[in-house]
């Protein structure tokens, strides 16, 4: 006889696990336990069946794989996690007997941990870290924005600031910027790097109100681990671009390797003509070894010319590199200063991603290159109606130009965009414009504005293939011009030809059959036979699917039905006026 099968011993009751006997196993706290979960990577998850997982009972309880708990048994923080707690015990205690010289020893000697293995261990590759970097990013520009009394680490904040500078700075120096957007929460980025897309949210620099529901200990272990992933991936990222990690800016004598010195004050005062230097963005990284500007564009010709004409993906390649490099010196040629009310890192990083000359007043901050009044500024950026002084050898902008200018990839004119203007909509990159979706009226024109840009390349082409087609459709006029033999004879002559004895019958009426309509009900119908044979599961899918295809038609349909109801009001407003 086989061995009797017991209720509750296999299946979804042994695969899931409770959070509480995982704090079990484990034995740790549930705030130890939150914390091992966020820096490993373990979640919890909803089982198919939870009366099933949960052995009969309808108690509502957290589960997790069991497979996932029995993986973080080896881990070897959770040790780190325990000495810690002793450590905490052994302080309180000093504390408690009034032992100060104890308390004071005890905190000498901090029990510290690093997070690098398991770094590896969750990103074995960069372009694993890489996929994975837009959270970390976005994560670590709030931090940085925050003030030092919101109940999160000083010194947390002042890394996420040191490392968001060094973001900034290897987009510039790699030109890997592809799409800005400014909204209410923030300034919206992407760039790609290792042929990986990026994007992130920068929030704006507001007054700060600590909300009291937000629980700053998860956001703080979040931070400690998206921090460690960040440093590795620049580091990775800056030697294999022939940098110096930490960064060297050109016109400082300082080595960042001296920035945890706090002793000698002439190395304070390094530290922050060295800050200063890295957080204006208006000066170029030290690299490892000289780069040889002759050598790379040899380099270039000789791919272009390798280039087999009879290819066409090489030539759409090729075409797509001549499109980037357009694009990364898009300000090359412009000079720009910025006014006081600009967000100057924002608007000094775009500028320079895209080989612009950029400076600012030297009493806002440090790091500008040139004056207000050098004659060689192409543009001036600002964000109020008027300005007392001003000069005829440049142009007076509104700052959404720049980002705008940025998404269409070409400097658009800048008379919609001078000082006190009704701007236009600023719209997003980010958002495609599909044939069911509406699309505004700029981004019309701005279509418009490229398709007549390539109409005018591919000009010979088109020419070409229009002539052709002309010369088809003479031939087929011709053709129809002669009568057919057949329509020529009647109906009761062509019986007489082939002498067809006539039908005791009336004579009856062609009918013609529509195709199209053919075509599409015999597609229908095929439609919905292979829609019956789905399961249910891909059927309720599909039938999400069609309904939000459904209601994109709509929203589209009822967008365009209020634009044409705004332009007959402008219309009668005219007429009136």
């Amino acid at each position: 006889m086989g061995k009797r099968i017991k209720k509750f011993e296999r299946g979804a009751a042994t695969a899931y696990v409770s959070r509480n006997h995982a704090l079990r196993k484990l034995q740790l706290s549930l705030k130890d336990f939150r914390r091992l979960c966020i820096l490993k990577g373990v979640y919890p998850v909803e089982p198919a069946n939870k009366k099933k997982a949960n052995k009969g009972s309808t108690v509502l309880k957290t589960f997790y794989h069991m497979k996932d708990i029995t993986f973080l048994l080896h881990e070897p923080t959770i040790e780190k996690f325990r000495q810690q707690r002793i450590y905490l015990k052994k302080f309180k205690r000093a504390l408690g007997k009034n032992d100060k010289t104890g308390a004071k020893r005890i905190l000498e000697t901090p029990v510290t941990y690093t997070l690098y293995h398991i770094v590896k261990e969750r990103y074995p590759t960069l372009k694993d870290a890489l996929r994975d970097l837009d959270d970390a990013l976005c994560m670590i520009y709030l931090f940085s924005l925050l003030p030092q009394r919101s109940g999160v680490d000083e010194h947390m904040v002042q890394l996420c600031h040191r490392l968001s500078v060094e973001w900034y700075r290897l987009v510039i120096h790699l030109q890997s910027l592809r799409k800005a957007f400014i909204s209410i929460k923030g300034y919206y980025y992407q760039c790609e790097i290792e042929c990986e897309t990026i994007t992130w949210l920068v929030p704006h620099r507001y007054s700060y109100e600590n909300p009291h529901y937000v629980d700053y200990h998860i956001m703080s272990t979040y931070a400690e681990f998206y921090t460690t992933l960040v440093g590795f991936v620049m580091y990775r990222v800056y030697t294999s671009s022939n940098l110096h990690y930490p960064p060297r800016v050109v016109g400082s004598s300082f080595n960042p390797s001296q920035l945890r010195l706090r002793e000698d004050p002439k190395v304070d005062q390094a530290k922050e003509l060295y800050l200063e230097l890295m957080a204006s963005l208006n000066q170029n990284l030290q690299t490892i070894s000289p780069v040889d500007v002759e050598q790379q564009d040899d380099q270039l010709i000789l791919e272009q010319n390798l280039i087999d004409e009879s290819d066409e993906e090489m030539k759409k390649r090729f075409k797509e590199f001549e499109e980037l490099s357009c694009l990364k010196s898009l300000f090359g040629d412009l000079k720009f200063f910025l006014n006081r009310e600009i967000p100057r890192d924002h608007f000094a990083f775009l500028i320079r991603c895209f080989g612009g000359a950029v400076s600012w007043d030297s009493t806002i901050a440090g790091g500008s290159t040139f004056t207000v009044d050098d004659s060689s500024i192409t543009h001036h950026i600002i964000d109020r109606p008027n300005l007392e002084t001003q000069y005829i050898t440049r142009i007076y902008v509104q700052p959404q130009w720049i980002v705008d200018c940025v998404n269409a990839r070409r400097l658009l004119p800048p008379s919609k965009y001078f000082p006190g203007a009704t701007l236009p909509p600023h719209l997003s990159p980010f958002v495609t414009a599909d044939g069911q979706t509406y699309k505004p009226t700029d981004l019309v024109t701005l279509l418009d504005r490229t398709d007549d840009i390539n109409a005018d390349e591919n000009a010979e082409d088109v020419d070409e293939i229009e002539s052709s087609d002309d010369s088809e459709d003479s031939t087929k006029d011709d053709n129809e011009d002669i009568p057919s033999k057949s329509a020529k004879l009647s109906y009761k002559e062509r019986r007489k030809a082939h002498k067809i004895k006539p039908f005791i019958a009336k004579e009856g009426e062609i009918t013609r059959v529509d195709t199209e309509k053919k075509e599409a009900s015999e597609d229908r119908a095929e439609h919905k036979l292979v829609v019956s044979m789905l399961s249910k599961r891909r059927k309720r899918l599909y039938t999400r699917m069609m309904y939000g295809k459904r209601r994109t038609v709509r929203e589209k349909e009822g967008l365009e039905i209020k634009k044409d109801k705004l332009k007959k009001k402008k219309i009668k407003k005219s007429a009136i006026k």
